[in-house]
């Protein structure tokens, strides 16, 4: 084995002196099979028009990020990574401001392997946590600033498939800035099927005491498969219990079916979701689906007017129609158009359900194995459905441009 301390001496400069304070604060006793030192550079453009605001905006955002992991002796492993999140021009120049205050730690935990044949996994510290495709949890990479959880997970792995096991600590009534207690548990297995595919089944639970008073549950089940020519998922989700004070009782359905196209070098797939809204408001109940912490980006469009679920559906629901093209003409080009036709799932007093249509346009080039050039447009054509839950007032058009540079 190598000590820490040679191990990152060999990095030149000043870095070599940060990474050894990080990993190694007793160089004597510290030993590491190995570490590994990465990080990302990732600046975008992006202008939408309309604003959340209302007139059109334009900025560059980016995020640095550096990770430093470490094998221990019998099966420990450690991992920290910190990053830094800002706009160009927030800060006129570091001789002004040099405080940092979007600098953050974005992942920081203790891991280790349980028996000999690891059969289990043991995770304690900030993590991010990605399930099913991030249809309910995941880290939303997309953001600069991305999405971590802080709490202890467990991964079983029996010979059937897998099971995921974990608690989070989402608010705490000690810390300076929560008056509430806020938990995040649950439980995802993954079962192998002897045809190919896999079933998911999940049991979800959020928790809060404090001003209000919440005890969701989430429960659902996954399929997805995949042949030589076609691929399908089919998932569907019931949560009930109590959220924040009303009686939850909402669901969600969603299929997808894929075929590859062109000799392999495409795929065309067709979408469907439903997420419940509510009939009748009032009633002390509440029956909108919860999409919890999804990564709505990958499923409700890039322009992102479905962020929030369901907050951005005003409690109505959402029908989500799609078609989506991807193309790989070579090893460094890829393409995709997506067509959305979103619908309210409750109309109420409304006289339409028809919120509006989106087109998606994103090309990506790999300069590298560490280098990537991504741009993209959307063009939202806004109809009734949006003004009258006052969401969006006039066709939307959104763009970016994005570099993205890993080691």
């Amino acid at each position: 084995m190598v000590s820490a301390e040679r191990r990152i001496r060999t990095i030149p400069g000043a870095l070599g002196f940060v990474l050894l304070g990080i990993t190694a604060t007793e160089p004597a006793t510290v030993y590491a099979q190995e570490i590994t030192i990465g990080g990302q550079i990732r600046p975008r453009y992006e202008t939408r028009d309309p604003a959340p605001s209302e007139g059109r905006e334009a900025f560059v955002s980016m995020r640095s990020r550096l990770r430093v992991s470490a094998e221990l002796e019998r099966g420990v492993r450690v991992l920290l990574q910190v990053q830094d999140v800002r706009i160009w021009g927030e800060e006129e120049s570091t001789l002004g401001d040099f405080s940092a205050e979007n600098f953050d730690l974005h992942q920081g935990y203790a891991e280790i392997d349980v028996g000999a044949e690891k059969v289990a996994q043991i995770r304690v510290g900030r993590q991010e946590m990605r399930l099913a495709g991030e249809r309910l949890v995941g880290a939303v990479d997309w953001t600069q600033q991305g999405r971590s959880f802080n709490g202890v997970r467990a991964l079983l792995r029996p010979g059937w498939g897998s099971v995921d096991l974990f608690g989070f600590r989402l608010r705490d009534s000690s810390a300076t800035n929560s008056d509430e207690d806020v938990d995040f548990l649950g439980a995802y297995a993954v079962v192998d099927l002897p045809v190919g595919g896999t079933v998911d089944l999940y049991s979800l639970y959020n928790r809060a005491r404090g001003t209000t008073r919440s005890d969701q549950g989430t429960f659902g089940a996954r399929w997805e498969g995949a042949g030589p020519e076609w691929n399908h998922r089919i998932d569907a989700s019931y949560q009930t219990g109590t959220r924040e004070g009303l009686d939850a009782d909402a669901f969600m359905v969603g299929a997808r079916l894929g075929r590859r196209i062109a000799n392999g070098l495409g795929a065309v797939s067709l979408w469907y979701d439903y997420l419940s809204g509510d009939r009748r408001s009032g009633e002390g109940r509440s029956g909108t689906f919860d999409t919890l912490f999804a990564t709505n980006h990958k499923y409700y469009g890039h322009a992102d007017l479905f962020l929030d679920i369901p907050l951005h559906t005003a409690g109505r629901g959402l029908q989500n129609f799609a078609i989506k093209l991807s193309l790989t003409p070579s090893d460094a080009v890829t393409a995709g158009l997506d067509l959305h036709a979103f619908r309210m799932a409750e109309v109420g007093d409304l006289d339409s359900s028809r919120l509006g249509e989106e087109i998606d346009l994103a090309i990506g080039y790999r300069y590298t194995s560490s280098l990537s050039v991504t741009g993209g447009a959307s063009y939202v054509f806004q109809q009734e459905g949006w003004a009258r839950i006052d969401r969006l007032h006039r066709d939307l058009l959104f763009g970016f441009l994005m570099l993205d540079v890993q080691f």
